[in-house]
C-alpha cells in the first residue's frame, strides 16, 4: 500500500503505518538526493548500534500492552528516550528500533497484532472475528482477515477451524 492509497483510505493502517512510509520515503530521498557524504572509504557503510537494551525493553512493554492502540513515532520515540530525557526524533528512533529488532516499528507492531489474533482465534471460538478484529488493534473484520492472510497465508476462519477441538 502508498502512502497515496492510505491517505485516500482514511489511514486504516493507523498513525504509525502512515509515519513509517513519510520515515521511509524521508531517508529515500536524503540517501539519494542529499549532498553530504559519510567520512570513510567510499563504499563503506558504518553499523550504528541499535537502542541499548533497558531502552528497547521500555518500548517493547509500552508496545505490547498498546497494540490494540494507534500509537504513533513520536511517542515511541519519547518512551524509548526515558522520562525526563529529551525524546529522540522519530527518524532516529525507527532507525535505531529497525537495527535492534529487524522490523520497523509498524511491521513489528502488525506482526505482533497478528499473533494476538491467532491465538485469540484459537482460544477463543466466542468470539467473533470482529471482536477479534478490535482487541488486536485491527480497524474491522476486513484488516484482519488481509493481515492475516498476507501474514500467515491462511484467513482467520481456517485458524479458527484448524484449532477447534
Amino acid at each position: 500500500m502508498t502512502l497515496r492509497d492510505e491517505l485516500a483510505e482514511g489511514c486504516p493502517g493507523g498513525r504509525l503505518f502512515g509515519e513509517s512510509l513519510a520515515t521511509a520515503l524521508t531517508v529515500h530521498l536524503f540517501n539519494r538526493y542529499g549532498t553530504r557524504r559519510r567520512a570513510g572509504t567510499p563504499g563503506t557503510v558504518v553499523a550504528a548500534p541499535g537502542l541499548p537494551p533497558s531502552r528497547l525493553r521500555r518500548t517493547l512493554d509500552h508496545l505490547n500492552d498498546r497494540l490494540f492502540e494507534d500509537v504513533s513515532l513520536i511517542e515511541l520515540a519519547a518512551v524509548a528516550a526515558g522520562p525526563g530525557a529529551p525524546p529522540l526524533s522519530p527518524n532516529h528512533f525507527a532507525l535505531l528500533f529497525r537495527r535492534s529488532v529487524g522490523l520497523p516499528p509498524h511491521r513489528y507492531v502488525l506482526q505482533q497484532r497478528v499473533k494476538r489474533a491467532r491465538n485469540l482465534l484459537g482460544s477463543r471460538p466466542d468470539l467473533s472475528l470482529a471482536e477479534v478484529a478490535l482487541a488486536c488493534g485491527f480497524y474491522d473484520q476486513a484488516h484482519l482477515t488481509n493481515a492475516i492472510k498476507r501474514a500467515l497465508g491462511v484467513t482467520p476462519g481456517e485458524i479458527r477451524r484448524a484449532t477447534a477441538p
